[in-house]
This record gives C-alpha cells, structure tokens and sequence, in this order.
C-alpha cells in the first residue's frame, strides 16, 4: 500500500471511529433523538435568533429537512417557536427546559470527545501540528468549494 492509498484508508477509519464513538455517546446519554435532531438542537442552543435559514446554512440540511426536524423536536417538547412584535413574518427557535437539558448532555459528552483530539494534538511537535493545520484548512476549502458547485448544479436542475 502506498502513503496516499494508506492515508485514505486510515483518515476513513478515523472518521468511522469518530461517528462511531459519537453514536455511541448519543445512544448512552440521549437514546430517544436522532443524529439530526441533536445537531438542531445544538445549534439552537448556540445561534442567536435560530430560524430555519440559520440552522441550514449552519447544518447543510435543506431548509425542507430542517423544518420537518424542528416540527417534531416542538412536539417532543423540546423547541418553541417564537416570533417578535416587530416582525410577525419571521418565525425564530428557542429551546425549552427540556430541550436545555438535552443541549447540556450534549455538549458535556462533545466536550469529553474534543478532549480526546486535543490531548493527541498536544503530544504533536510544534511543526507537526502546523501540518495538520494547514492540511485541514487545505481540505475544508476543497470540500466548501465541491458543497459549492453541487448547490449551483441544484439550482440549475431545479429552474429547469
């Protein structure tokens, strides 16, 4: 196996690992919600004034997939929706008590596995995690540049 071939083998079982020990987290700590409906309830939490346009670019859901989400996360009482006197057109998300507490476990358990990532980070001579950077940052602008044109070939389809 050659270095490209072997990077790509071990960067995908990286990646496996890590989805399999977020489901793992999930699963343990919130068994009744979905992938999709933590992240939504993440970014609620985290975003001022989430709306449905908000939490899509953020999550890269359509807005279609967002909105069917949140219908169910504010009959599972955990979102409410809200809008303010002064634009009644603009419906935003707030998260409840409940939704709080599932936001809380959430973030104690992301927290617990970005410590994972931190502590090999650290052990990483400083040159070593300047590569690391620069691959990443490299590799983010590729995939944004791919999301990119796929949203062009989208709209195209969708005028046609």
């Amino acid at each position: 196996m050659n270095k490209e071939e072997l990077f790509l083998s071990d960067f995908n079982k990286m990646l496996e690992l890590r989805r399999a020990l977020g489901k793992l987290n999930r699963r343990a700590h919130l068994p009744d919600y979905h992938y999709t409906e933590i992240l939504c309830i993440s970014l609620i939490g985290t975003l001022p004034e989430a709306n449905v346009t908000k939490l899509s670019e953020a999550s890269y859901m359509t807005r279609g997939g967002i909105s069917k989400t949140i219908k169910k996360l504010i009959n599972y009482g955990v979102v409410e929706s809200y809008q303010k006197p002064e634009n009644k057109k603009e419906i935003y998300f707030e998260l409840t008590d409940k939704g709080k507490e599932i936001f809380t476990k959430n973030e104690q358990f992301t927290e617990a596995q970005e410590d994972i990532y931190k502590s090999v980070f650290n052990e990483l001579a400083e040159e070593e995690k300047n590569s690391v950077i620069k691959f990443l940052k490299t590799l983010e602008i590729r995939l944004m540049e791919e999301i990119d044109k796929s949203e062009l070939l989208n709209e195209e389809f969708e005028n046609e």
